[in-house]
């Protein structure tokens, strides 16, 4: 690759990179702030203004919410899993590809959805209106940030029986 070739595609990237600052209209968007288990970390609370009984309030019913969460992310990645194997499958029709999709795929998209929802409205529920004020102002994407963990393993829900 020639020097001239190398300075050219070196001005393109840095061009390219530049330019939604350079457009008026909108500002670029940061990506969202990555908060995962923040309810875990008693520093990180502290830095968003969230007290130690809060804290210990909110963890218990925020566990439950991530781990359901994991369940219904497990859950669509096989899903997703299986919907693949169907789309190769010259012997699945239209409607069961459109039907899996629809009662498997796009519903565990929306309970995740649904999850993350719930975990910011019971934390929003639990600030009074000066803390919820602060918390937008010194933390503006707190609620947009990401929450919960994506499971490293594939999380089932059951239960845990001793044998005898």
């Amino acid at each position: 690759m020639s020097i001239a070739f190398r300075s050219r595609l070196l001005a393109a990237l840095a061009f390219a990179l530049l330019l939604p600052a350079l457009l008026p209209g909108e500002p670029a968007r940061r990506p969202a702030a990555n908060l995962v288990g923040w309810w875990q970390q008693p520093p990180t609370c502290a830095r968003l203004g969230i007290g130690e009984p809060l804290r210990q309030r909110l963890a218990p019913q925020l566990e439950k919410l991530q781990t359901s969460y994991q369940i219904v992310q497990t859950r669509l990645a096989e899903a997703r899993r299986r919907q693949s194997a169907m789309l190769a499958d010259p012997a699945t029709s239209r409607d069961a590809l459109l039907e899996w999709n629809r009662s498997e795929v796009v519903a565990a998209s929306e309970k995740m959805q649904s999850l993350n929802f719930e975990a910011r409205l019971l934390v929003r529920g639990q600030l009074d209106k000066p803390q919820l004020q602060a918390l937008a102002e010194q933390h503006p994407q707190f609620f947009s940030a990401r929450w919960f963990k994506a499971s490293a393993l594939p999380v089932y829900e059951g239960r845990v029986v001793e044998e005898e």
